[in-house]
């Protein structure tokens, strides 16, 4: 919405300023000022509808929280401490924990490497962030081939930061704000493998740089956009229905999984994930694309949770992402167990979300949660 009401006000002003004797990189400028500045405000009255959650920096006795507790808690951090390293014992727990292959497979079969490697191992000692991280001595780097589903990508990694996060250690997901050619050459890349993503590891810091308090809210990390926004009972958002009621979203199984899917990290803080509750009969040969799963009072246990998403070049990874939170929260928290299907039933559904203007634009599906 922010980047279509960013270019239709760039492209009035240019048509505006046509006729107007001024050179046309001024125009450009102009153009830009005016539609940043429309783009800002409009952040600022939406963000106004969003939670906010202050989630302190990760520290010592983090292990002790429950599953749903940590994915509240995580953050990204891109300040570290320069004076405490990685313990031998920190260092040892991570690798072991990458060494497991359980660890880097995903739901739907493909793998990945994850390498913990240290700015030491580099040339000239230098990792480059491009000033987005401070301080940071190790990084965690993901290596995909091309038969790596980003899907698996997502989850995987996410499973691998949370773990570090249960250590009392900050990380940040890179997606572009760093220099592959700097990292590459302490991977070992094999042919068809390519770096992928980076994290920084370590002890946070806890003056915070100008840089990353601008990050910060720029992106609004410690915002969320409201409940109804991503989760919705049934198969219609429309439906008088469709919404979850305060005590469902608080105190319910699957609201609290929701949530915690919800609370995933994503690319520019973008949101992309959206989901759509049945119970698990409504996927049954019988049902049919009108059946009363759509209505509130037959969406109930055993559910069938599809996630969809909104376009973008990284959408699959963050709704991998936000996977990974909801399934983490229902088998350690609540102790239910699901598997992770891609329905047809689902590819071929016709749904659509408001967009600005008053059109709407279809979402595209990725999989299904099926409680057993």
């Amino acid at each position: 919405m922010s980047a279509i009401l960013f270019l239709a006000t760039f492209g009035v002003t240019y048509f505006l300023l046509y006729t107007k004797e001024i050179s046309k990189g001024f125009r450009f400028f102009i153009c830009y000022v005016v539609a940043m500045s429309a783009f800002l405000i409009s952040s600022l009255v939406n963000r106004r509808k969003y939670t906010k959650r202050n989630r302190p920096n990760p520290s010592t006795g983090l292990d002790k929280l429950n599953a749903y507790e940590l994915c509240l808690s995580r953050k990204s951090i891109r300040n570290y401490d320069t004076t405490k390293d990685l313990s031998p014992e920190e260092k040892d727990s991570i690798k072991a924990f990458l060494l497991k292959p359980e660890n880097l497979t995903g739901p739907f079969g493909t793998s990945m490497r994850v390498s913990l490697i240290s700015k030491e191992e580099a040339v000239n000692g230098q990792l480059g962030t491009y000033g987005m991280i401070s301080g940071a001595r190790y990084f965690l780097c993901t290596v995909i081939n091309e038969k790596t589903n980003d899907l698996d990508h997502g989850i995987i990694f996410q499973r691998i930061i949370l773990y570090c996060t249960q250590l009392g250690l900050g990380t940040c997901w890179m997606g572009g704000t760093f220099s592959a050619k700097t990292f590459e050459p302490l991977l070992n890349l094999k042919k068809g493998e390519k770096l992928y993503m980076v994290s920084p590891v370590g002890h946070v810091k806890d003056e915070v740089t100008m840089t990353s308090r601008l990050v910060s809210a720029i992106s609004g990390s410690s915002l969320r956009k409201p409940f109804d926004v991503f989760f919705t009972k049934g198969l219609d958002k429309n439906a008088q229905d469709s919404s979850f009621s305060e005590a469902e979203r608080k105190s319910s199984f699957i609201g609290q999984c929701l949530d915690a899917a919800r609370w995933a990290p994503s690319a520019l803080n973008a949101q992309p994930m959206r989901c759509f509750v049945t119970s698990k009969s409504s996927l049954l040969p019988s049902a049919s694309s009108a059946s009363s799963s759509d209505r509130k009072d037959a969406v109930e246990e055993p559910y069938a949770v599809h996630f969809f998403g909104v376009g973008g070049k990284r959408t699959a990874n963050d709704v991998g992402i936000a996977m990974l939170n909801f399934d983490k929260v229902a088998r350690e928290v609540f102790h239910k167990e699901g598997e992770w299907i891609i329905c047809g039933k689902m590819e071929h559904a016709d749904i659509e979300e408001p967009r600005p203007i008053g059109s709407t634009g279809k979402l595209v599906y990725f999989a299904t949660w099926l409680q057993k």
